[in-house]
């Protein structure tokens, strides 16, 4: 059994949020990637899925960090073959 606690208490998670749209300081625009699977890539999609639930953290930021990862790998491997 599961307990849900009412979505207007004041958690760690909700307590600094602005209450009205007024309060919001950070306007900027983001830039986004939608990204779509197939179902020969559906084990990154469920590792990906893994990931973000044990360690707690964005899909978004672990995509990122993944991304960047792959591209560090392959920033030297293109210089050696030039």
């Amino acid at each position: 059994m599961s307990v849900r606690f009412p979505l207007n208490t004041m958690t760690r998670y909700n307590a600094d949020l602005p209450r009205t749209p007024n309060e919001c300081q950070n306007n900027k625009k983001q830039r986004k990637i939608t990204i779509s699977f197939d179902q020969q890539d559906d084990d990154l999609y469920f590792a990906l899925m893994r990931q973000s639930t044990r360690h707690m953290a964005p899909i978004s930021k672990l995509s990122r960090h993944w991304m960047r990862g792959g591209i560090n790998l392959q920033i030297p491997k293109q210089l050696v073959v030039a």
